[in-house]
């Protein structure tokens, strides 16, 4: 069986979840804390029977599958991202997993940034990652989808890739030939979400055939909108009225801000990967006026220093912007800022700032997280009575939550093993 001791993944996916951060393309770049997998000799033998990855050139691996008459499946990745690191340690070493894809499929990975990886994401045209490109023998790509998955769906995803009623390019052609199943149509914006060009149509010809659209189709459309000048944004605003009578106007604004800020982040690293101030300054103060830009602006530069590892810079804007008040701040920003500090910062003091975070976190939101991030810092500067009265009650919550995670328990009761 496969033992892996994730640690900070249940931060990541809470804080990213709960607050809907999912629709930042910037911060789908950003992981918490990087993910150590401890291996014991039974789960490196799990690992021998996952999926096999070629280590050729593409050309070889294509030869390979035109003479074997398979198709290819490659894992599009970068070094930086999130779920990309889940799937390869999660899914990718399951035996059923490994007995699917090597019996079916010729499998190889690529760093979307390195490499032949660079020529691969703008042949196929790969901007979102994880990507799973599945390839003929002659490089004609025959499927491909996104995002992270479980094993029940990564397996399903091979066997649609097989499948020509399910394959992106025969729904295509379908969708081309003017065919209007919401059904179909609805498939097919799941599949092309990464396609700025093609998934525009769809949507809009999907939002012609099913006037009443349901939550699940206003957030279809919120996650794939990359700013206001996206021609999709356009499909929002036509359909405002029907959305805010879904989700509310609180929420509609809530969601409306997010696809605003993820087309100035777009602009604004463009150009280099870096931040451009100047012009993310420019491009907020459109929306937002002048005062809250610069605020905005701060807090993306606290994210970038952060991605960028840069701890020292982070310490000192966190710091900075919590000097006067951290009160109204959400308990989960304040729990997960906590938490960089526990993980990344040594200065006591600092932590001990940390700790104030945290701890008023835990009382507006406690919660497994907040409370085990409390526990940390606690032990960390020394008190391991409240450390252990903290992480307790972490686990109690944690028990208690109807998606528990396994290794979330074995991470508190590891610290309170520690604490005897």
């Amino acid at each position: 069986m496969e033992n892996p001791q994730m640690k900070a993944l249940w931060i990541f996916f809470i804080y990213l979840f709960e607050n809907k951060l999912y629709l930042y393309p910037k911060n789908n770049t950003v992981i918490k804390k990087i993910l150590f997998v401890a291996f014991t000799a039974i789960g490196l033998l799990t690992y021998a029977q996952g999926i096999k990855f070629e280590e050729n050139k593409l050309s070889e691996i294509l030869a390979k599958a035109k003479k074997e008459n398979k198709l290819v499946f490659i894992d599009s990745y970068t070094s930086w991202c999130a779920p990309c690191k889940i799937m390869a340690k999660k899914i990718f070493p399951l035996q059923s997993v490994g007995d699917y894809y090597n019996s079916n499929f010729i499998n190889a990975k690529f760093n979307m940034e390195k490499g032949e990886g660079i020529a691969i994401a703008k042949k196929y045209n790969v901007k979102v990652y994880p990507t799973y490109l599945f390839l003929d023998g002659d490089g004609k790509e025959i499927h491909r989808t996104m995002s992270s998955m479980d094993e029940q769906e990564f397996i399903q995803l091979g066997k649609d890739a097989l499948d020509p009623s399910k394959q992106i390019t025969t729904l295509k052609r379908r969708f081309d030939a003017g065919e209007k199943d919401p059904e179909l149509l609805k498939s097919l914006i799941q599949l092309t979400n990464d396609d700025d060009a093609y998934n525009p149509k769809v949507f809009k010809r999907y939002f012609t055939v099913k006037p009443e659209i349901d939550k699940e189709d206003a957030m279809m459309l919120f996650t794939s909108i990359n700013g206001t000048d996206d021609s999709r944004y356009q499909l929002l605003q036509e359909n405002k009225s029907k959305i805010i009578q879904l989700i509310s106007q609180e929420n509609f604004d809530e969601y409306n801000k997010f696809v605003i800020l993820k087309g100035i982040r777009k602009k604004a690293y463009e150009k280099s990967k870096k931040l451009d101030e100047k012009v993310f300054l420019a491009e907020a103060q459109k929306f937002f006026g002048k005062e809250e830009a610069e605020k905005i602006l701060f807090n993306e530069k606290i994210s970038e220093s952060l991605e960028n590892k840069n701890y020292a810079a982070y310490e000192k804007m966190v710091l900075d912007k919590y000097k006067d008040n951290y009160s109204n701040e959400e308990p989960l920003e304040l729990a997960y800022v906590a938490q960089n500090f526990l993980n990344h910062i040594k200065t006591r003091s600092s932590l001990e700032k940390a700790l104030l975070w945290s701890s008023d976190a835990a009382k507006r939101n406690p919660h497994s997280m907040t409370f085990f991030t409390l526990a940390g810092l606690y032990n960390k500067l020394g008190d391991k009575t409240n450390a252990k009265i903290y992480a307790e009650k972490a686990l109690e919550e944690a028990k208690k939550a109807k998606y528990q995670s396994e290794d979330l328990n074995a991470d508190i009761q590891k610290l309170l093993d520690s604490l005897k």
